[in-house]
């Protein structure tokens, strides 16, 4: 899914644009007469279907939706068993190969990713995971050799590691997905701010002789009276 990036062009908060829009369009549809004579733009339906646009909004943009809190707690624990058995592999490899091997051998199995990923580095946790396992498939019959490796550590290695990328993979998605939602949010908003700015700038021209009406179609003192 590719991102639509797009910026706020309102200068206030969402709320505030929200509550100062609904207030415009009653305001307006109390004066509807001075609007329709201006431009037949201005018709008596144009206020429901702003305010109709703004409860889309809110009904879509203001609810509760997926959240990344319980995914990324699962994300850690994961990754600290992951972590714990690449010590674990690390183990191995000193008990399987003479000490001059040892630092060339650890650096193959993904030594230059642990670190980061045992900081909740997941990208690097990713990395650790393809060297390792990959690691182990090339040299599992000289692991064990002698009893230094268990049998039964590969298995449940590749089984943590595909629990890990299983969820990592959820876990990207729904960030995805709220960032999307973020854009569209501010897509709709500003939508909304461009309807309301070109009301307020017409009520300047329609509304001079009207000097107590206008203050009705004012920015700053609508959203004052919040």
């Amino acid at each position: 899914m590719e991102i639509d990036i797009t910026h706020p062009i309102y200068r206030c908060k969402e709320r505030e644009l929200i509550d100062v829009s609904i207030k415009a369009w009653k305001n307006y549809s109390d004066h509807i007469v001075l609007f329709k004579k201006f431009s037949p733009f201005y018709t008596e339906d144009r206020a429901i279907q702003q305010i109709s646009y703004i409860r889309e909004i809110e009904n879509r943009f203001y609810k509760t939706h997926n959240s990344t809190k319980e995914e990324t707690q699962l994300l850690k624990d994961h990754c600290k068993i992951i972590c714990q058995h690449w010590q674990l592999l690390k183990r191995y490899i000193q008990g399987a190969y003479p000490k001059k091997f040892h630092a060339s051998k650890i650096k193959s199995a993904g030594i230059a990713y642990y670190f980061s990923a045992y900081r909740y580095n997941y990208s690097s946790l990713v990395e650790l995971i393809t060297q390792s396992t990959t690691f182990i498939n090339h040299y599992k019959v000289i692991l064990q050799l002698d009893q230094n490796m268990p049998e039964s550590f590969h298995q449940e290695y590749i089984e943590a590691c595909s629990a890990f990328t299983s969820m990592y993979q959820q876990y990207m998605s729904i960030k995805k997905e709220q960032k999307q939602f973020k854009y569209d949010k501010i897509k709709a908003l500003n939508i909304l701010y461009k309807s309301l700015m070109e009301i307020l700038q017409d009520s300047k021209v329609i509304l001079n002789n009207h000097k107590d009406i206008l203050e009705k179609f004012s920015f700053t003192q609508l959203n004052e009276s919040n």
